[in-house]
């Protein structure tokens, strides 16, 4: 989970492999894997340019380690423009959109916060009458505020004086601050390539039903997860599994068999590779690597099914006419 949270939010994340000798040597096998956050890791490259990344530098309390570069796996996401041995998220380009959001809840939890309502100013409707007019302007403030901030909102003020009270500000209904927060939500989730609707936002669930919550679960699967667990599985391959001796008959993917969202398009192939097979299209073997189940090192699945009502004929032979059949 760290891994992910780090590779989507700085475009990078790191493995460092713990080796069963004290070596560390390229040839040693790995034992342990461990997550290092991005903030304390970088790539390292000689002065000259002659090495694109000669190794990696682990900063702990203020004191950098070398890290060979076989003994690191380097999740990117993106390019970094500035540092292409680095990825950059693509996060990093709604940095606007992420700090209006922000703002928005700074300013919902400060109007309730200081009043409940927006500014107001408290003005002396009449000064000749004195009352307000001639009271302490600090200690005004300081009553209304009493009165009417904190957890004694909504209390009653009684004026000794006639009192204007003049909101100074647009109120939350004039603002529209829920509309304004749905367009960083909205860029955001476009972005990351997952609805909204899917992970409960406001801007999606105005539009959610039960049907197309499916679908957009299924989009984001398609669009976002499954990408990205592809490119990360490639990493692996690439920087991981040469560390496990021969890898030709290795790789490395992720589990999505259980995905619910997804069980009806392992249905779908399920039903065209059985139909398929029982026609005789596809020898067992075929059929069973298309379903993901094992294949008989034996050679016993390399056959075909045909069903027994089955005819067979050459290219260039006609089928015998059935019985009673017109000449």
């Amino acid at each position: 989970m760290a891994t992910v949270i780090d590779r989507k939010a700085t475009g990078n994340a790191y493995w460092i492999k713990v080796r069963n000798t004290r070596a560390q040597g390229p040839n040693d096998r790995v034992s342990e894997l461990w997550w290092v956050p991005s903030w304390m890791m970088r790539p390292a490259w000689p002065d000259d340019g002659s090495r694109f990344i000669s190794h990696y530098v682990y900063t702990v309390d203020g004191l950098e380690y070398r890290v060979e570069r076989y003994n690191v796996v380097h999740f990117r996401e993106g390019l970094d423009p500035q540092n292409p041995r680095l990825g950059r998220s693509s996060l990093a380009s709604l940095f606007r959109e992420i700090y209006t959001d922000d703002e928005g809840a700074n300013m919902t939890a400060a109007l309730m916060t200081n009043l409940g309502v927006p500014g107001v100013i408290l003005a002396p409707s009449n000064t000749t009458t004195g009352g307000i007019g001639k009271a302490d302007p600090e200690q005004v403030k300081k009553t209304f505020m009493e009165k009417f901030g904190g957890d004694k909102r909504g209390e009653p003020l009684v004026l000794t004086a006639p009192t204007d009270v003049k909101v100074l500000s647009w109120s939350p209904e004039q603002m529209n601050l829920r509309e304004l927060r749905k367009l960083p939500e909205e860029r955001v989730s476009a972005v990351i390539g997952i609805s909204p609707m899917v992970v409960g936002l406001g801007a999606g669930l105005d539009r959610s039903t039960f049907t197309n919550f499916g679908e957009a679960v299924l989009a984001a699967w398609e669009s976002s997860l499954i990408p990205d667990q592809r490119l990360m599985a490639a990493e692996m391959e690439v920087q991981l599994l040469p560390d496990f001796g021969e890898i030709d008959d290795l790789d490395v993917d992720f589990d999505v068999s259980q995905v619910r969202a997804l069980r009806n398009d392992l249905e779908k192939v399920w039903r065209l590779a059985e139909g398929a097979a029982t026609k005789g299209l596809l020898t067992r073997a075929a059929y069973k690597r298309r379903i993901g189940e094992p294949v008989a090192e034996d050679g016993s699945d390399d056959i075909y099914i045909v069903p027994s009502n089955y005819l067979m004929l050459g290219a260039a032979e006609r089928p015998p006419k059935p019985q009673g059949a017109p000449t």
